[in-house]
């Protein structure tokens, strides 16, 4: 009997021990649980019972210098489907087919979302328009749908197209920059997501709303760009007429800035290419064989497209660094600009052993001052200038011009020069620097180095943006003119522009004269490589005006093949007489003398006839020796004008057309403007009266470019302006 009882309270022992063991073993699990993992055991449960929804920021706007909108975030919604939400396969199928049949998605693909084993929301449809998503929604509630979320997003869009496409750069499918502004202040545009966070049941089911918790996003910063829209837009558009009517192979790029302060005012590059779709080319013999390109192919292709060749893209300068040359023998004293006699162009000079001709080697220059041989684009002149200042010294100055480093400028992917090393520079590799050619540089350097001879010989930071501001416009960040050094004297300065002003004036760049303003520059018609393979950038270098220097500018045209030949005379300084012209205009720049101007002064001045009746409209009109087009059904003595083309103000010669429209008859009729090219002033005039168009012409001689360009449609009474040169080859 005892030893019955011995035996049971053994076993009763033995049990206690087993429970009191498991229960001390299940006590320091969870003090270990709770001292060790609690925090990370706490997220997890947090994880499993909540589900976050990113709330995506709004980027920040990019504006121009005045403060209009370049870049922009339009409200867009993103569609997810919850798979642990749907729970039959009835319900998946109803859904896939929805989508499939509503908005082109693949069955099998929705399918396989909604089978997956997870209650993570899983994107269906990114970035989609409020009518697609309200349609949805409408969808959702009339047949009681579950699993399906909608989310506020945003969406990049560019109000202008393509206008300053490789400055802005763009957004990649998650609104994250990819170029450009967009990339490199990435930080400050992108903003923070905020969060929406939904508590879960235990079958994964979201409890009710009062239970989430919303987390506001932060919104990016906006970006004030030191570009002006109006001048960037003037810029492009002759840019892009320049390369048509001369035929470049490669485009070509324009540069406009402010001298004394270093902003950016304009900076386009052709071809470019359509930010709101920029993965497309825009060039129509691309996109003929697109579809037969490789993977390798395209991404060549676009990278081309998307770089800023401004910046990124090293050239032979030419002759216009002419002015570099001249700047470092004044500064050190070798040449007086005006001395005459200095320089005798025989056509040729001998360096090394190696001839090097002058451009016009069949007609010599002669004897020459430092002005007159840059007014003439002289190589041997510069050659023995480059020869007399020495390697050394020549080297030194183009450390102090910026020629060595890059410019600072805040893009990305900015490139430097490529010189020969200074110690591998004989005679020869000298001879060719001092006149422009066998280095490469970019546009961005060329025009930051030749800005510092319109501010007093004071080297200033190039930059782009103004100022970073908050979505309440508090300034975050804002840039200031950053004078890099002293490069040369002030005196040096004003005697290199009074140079460069002698070659517009009476030089290869008489054709950048803009009527009333001194205009200083330089001419280049650059070689790029040797032999046969060899190819040529015409350019133009701009100081205006020279009195008070407000912009330097640069223009290239890339491989010209078109009938005006491709000398920067000819055909880049036109071009930059253009831009100058308009912006100069724009911003309202003083002029430096009045214009006597015989053709101006038998101009009409256009009077406002709007609200007169179109009787008296016609008789004012025909008072002052212009032609009235009238579009009026009514009685004359009755009906009101309306409106007007040309409108009040405009200047125009006698018998030029005027258009009234009546209150009545206000259709606008669309003419297709003809081809003037290579006519006469007078027969350009009769061809476009002809049309019902009127006429504005400078220069004298043929015309060699015209605008709007033939084939626009335009209104009756629209002016087009021609510019008319002799037939002249000798513009370097």
């Amino acid at each position: 009997m005892l030893s019955g009882n011995l035996k049971k309270n053994t076993r009763i022992l033995i049990v206690l021990c087993v429970f009191a063991f498991i229960f001390a073993v299940l006590v320091f699990r969870v003090l270990y649980l709770k001292t060790f993992r609690g925090e990370e055991l706490s997220q997890k449960a947090y994880e499993q019972q909540t589900r976050d929804s990113l709330i995506s920021p709004k980027r920040g706007t990019i504006y121009d210098t005045n403060g209009k909108e370049l870049a922009v975030s339009i409200t867009v919604e993103t569609i997810a489907l919850v798979p642990s939400n749907v729970k039959t396969d009835e319900m998946k199928g109803k859904i896939a087919k929805y989508f499939s049949e509503n908005h082109g998605l693949v069955y099998d693909d929705v399918m396989q979302i909604l089978n997956k084993k997870t209650s993570v929301p899983q994107t269906l449809m990114k970035k989609v328009d409020k009518t697609v998503t309200d349609a949805v929604r409408t969808w959702i509630s009339t047949e009681k749908i579950k699993g399906i979320s909608i989310v506020e997003d945003t969406k990049r869009s560019y109000p202008h197209g393509s206008l300053a496409s490789h400055v802005l750069g763009f957004c990649g499918t998650d609104n994250q920059g990819l170029y450009g502004i967009e990339a490199k202040y990435e930080k400050y545009l992108k903003g923070v997501p905020g969060k929406l966070v939904a508590t879960k049941d235990a079958n994964g089911n979201e409890m009710p709303v009062e239970s989430s918790t919303y987390i506001n996003p932060e919104n990016g910063y906006n970006v004030t760009l030191t570009i002006d829209e109006v001048i960037q837009h003037i810029a492009e558009k002759h840019l892009k007429q320049a390369i048509e009517e001369n035929e470049c192979k490669n485009g070509g790029t324009v540069l406009v800035m402010r001298p004394k302060t270093g902003e950016i005012l304009a900076m386009a590059s052709m071809p470019d290419y359509d930010l709101n779709n920029p993965f497309t080319p825009t060039e129509e013999d691309i996109l003929a064989i697109w579809d037969t390109m490789t993977t390798e192919e395209k991404i060549e292709v676009r990278n081309e497209m998307w770089r800023n060749n401004v910046i990124s893209q090293t050239y032979e300068p030419g002759s216009t660094f002419k002015v570099i040359t001249s700047s470092i023998g004044i500064e050190e004293n070798i040449v007086n600009p005006t001395q005459e006699g200095v320089f005798n162009c025989s056509g040729h000079i001998t360096i090394g052993g190696a001839r090097m001709n002058c451009w016009r080697y069949y007609n010599p220059h002669g004897s020459q001052s430092l002005t007159k041989a840059l007014q003439n684009s002289c190589n041997p002149a510069f050659i023995s200038l480059g020869q007399n200042i020495g390697t050394t010294t020549f080297y030194k100055y183009l450390r102090l011009f910026g020629f060595m480093e890059t410019t600072g400028i805040d893009l990305p992917s900015e490139s430097t020069s490529a010189f020969h090393k200074e110690e591998n520079c004989g005679p020869v590799e000298l001879a060719t620097i001092a006149f422009g050619q066998r280095f490469e540089i970019t546009p961005l350097q060329l025009v930051t180095a030749v800005s510092s001879i319109a501010n007093d010989g004071k080297l200033v930071k190039p930059y782009i943006v103004k100022q970073i501001t908050d979505e309440n416009g508090n300034i975050v960040s804002k840039t200031e003119t950053t004078v890099v050094r002293q490069v040369i004297s002030e005196e040096t300065a004003d005697k290199v522009l009074a140079m460069m002003e002698s070659v517009v004036s009476v030089g290869t760049g008489k054709n950048a004269q803009v009527a009333g303003y001194k205009i200083g520059g330089k001419t280049g018609t650059a070689e790029q490589g040797i032999g046969e393979g060899r190819e040529y950038i015409a350019s133009f270098i701009g100081v205006a005006p020279t009195s008070d220097p407000q912009l330097v500018i640069l223009v290239t045209l890339d491989q010209p093949t078109g009938p005006q030949g491709r000398q920067g005379g000819q055909i880049a300084a036109p071009l930059a007489q253009k831009i100058l012209e308009e912006s100069i205009e724009y911003l309202g720049i003083n002029p430096d003398y009045e214009v006597e101007d015989t053709v101006n002064s038998n101009e009409i001045q256009l009077p406002d006839v709007r609200t007169k009746t179109v009787a008296e409209a016609k008789k004012t009109l025909e008072k002052l020796g212009l032609t009235v087009d009238i579009s009026c059904t009514g009685d004359y003595n009755s009906s009101v004008v309306t409106d007007q083309m040309p409108v009040a103000g405009t200047r125009l010669k006698k018998n030029s057309i005027v258009k009234i429209y009546s209150e009545d008859s206000e259709v606008r009729v669309s003419i297709e403007v003809p081809d003037v090219k290579d006519k006469t002033a007078a027969e350009a005039e009769a061809i476009l009266k002809e049309q019902g168009l009127n006429i504005k012409t400078t220069g004298s001689g043929y015309v060699t470019s015209q605008d709007p360009p033939a084939g626009t449609q335009v209104e009756k009474g629209t002016i087009v302006r021609v510019e008319l040169k002799a037939k002249n080859n000798d513009l370097h």
